[in-house]
């Protein structure tokens, strides 16, 4: 791939903006299509001069997709919406927007495609953002059936909008919220950091992002892994409590995780719906309460011949920044 032309269809988005890094530090041109190209203009210090570069792309407009697919060896879809605000809905950007740019990279001629999707797509939900995204893989099939699809669980790493925002309450609110689990007493010799004893919540298998990279970069190179689906989850498989434990762990905090029921959850949803970036959607609460990880006999990290890094080994990494001022300089 070095010196090649590798499209990165939403490269500023947190995984797109790591994918964009990897390309360059290949040695890759990396053409960034994005609505906002004035805001991705971070991205290129991140290269040689020269080697990255901006390119508006409205993907509600097959012109402008044909543009950013024109001259490319290979292309990335990273682009997605996590909640819908006017134009930008699930349909418009996660379903159709992907397959004009599979139907677009075929008609170039493009060698390689990687379309960046989610763990759990299914056509058939009733969620709209699960069934989106599914039909989403579809029409990426159809467009350009040689299309490497990959299914990334909960993605952590610098960044991640998860992680942080939990991380970040610690700093002003004296509890931590935990959607779905039960939180029946407090007992304060069970741990270091005086947790209340807790179970359950949203069960994930959060992948770092570097992992999600890399998986992509095999995608581009290995000529064996086109056509097929790899579903991509880290080492632990974890509960919403579990998440809550480890921030405070690493956080050396001691907050209280408190349970916010799922009914509770949904409602707080729906009033902040209206709001440009939502800490979460009734969508997502929906999705909470199924399990986010990977399929018994789907391909994954193992086929790619990747080892995926563990929550205990990245979080540190970036989490230690919101730990108490007088802690911060403590070895983890």
């Amino acid at each position: 791939m070095n010196g090649r032309l590798v499209t990165v269809f939403g490269g500023s988005g947190f995984i797109g903006r790591h994918i964009v890094q990897k390309l360059a530090s290949e040695g890759c041109r990396v053409r960034v299509a994005v609505r906002d190209a004035e805001g991705a203009k971070f991205l290129l210090p991140r290269g040689d001069v020269g080697q990255i570069s901006i390119l508006p792309t409205d993907l509600s407009n097959e012109e402008s997709i044909a543009r950013a697919c024109a001259g490319a060896d290979a292309i990335v879809n990273a682009a997605g919406v996590q909640s819908e605000s006017g134009k930008s809905t699930y349909q418009a950007v996660n379903a159709e927007g992907a397959g004009h740019i599979a139907r677009h990279a075929r008609q170039n001629g493009v060698g390689a495609v990687v379309h960046i999707s989610g763990l759990g797509a299914d056509s058939s939900s009733s969620i709209g953002l699960v069934k989106w995204k599914g039909r989403g893989e579809e029409y990426v099939r159809g467009g350009y059936p040689q299309a490497t699809i990959l299914r990334p669980s909960v993605v952590f790493g610098p960044e991640d909008h998860y992680f942080n925002r939990l991380a970040g309450m610690l700093r002003f609110c004296p509890i931590l919220p935990v959607i779905g689990a039960d939180l029946p007493h407090i007992n304060f010799n069970e741990s270091k950091c005086g947790l209340v004893t807790a179970s359950g919540g949203p069960v994930m298998q959060p992948v770092y992002v570097g992992d999600v990279v890399d998986a992509v970069w095999v995608a581009l190179n290995d000529a064996s892994k086109a056509g097929k689906t790899y579903e991509l989850g880290g080492p632990d498989v974890v509960s919403g409590t579990d998440c809550a434990k480890l921030i405070l762990e690493v956080t050396r905090r001691k907050n209280i995780p408190l349970s916010l029921p799922y009914w509770k959850a949904k409602l707080l949803a729906y009033i902040m719906k209206p709001l440009p970036n939502p800490a979460f959607t009734p969508d997502h609460i929906d999705m909470m309460q199924i399990p986010n990880v990977v399929h018994e006999g789907a391909a994954g990290f193992a086929d790619l011949g990747l080892q995926p890094k563990s929550l205990a080994a990245i979080l540190p990494t970036y989490l230690a920044a919101y730990r108490p001022p007088s802690k911060r300089g403590r070895q983890a």
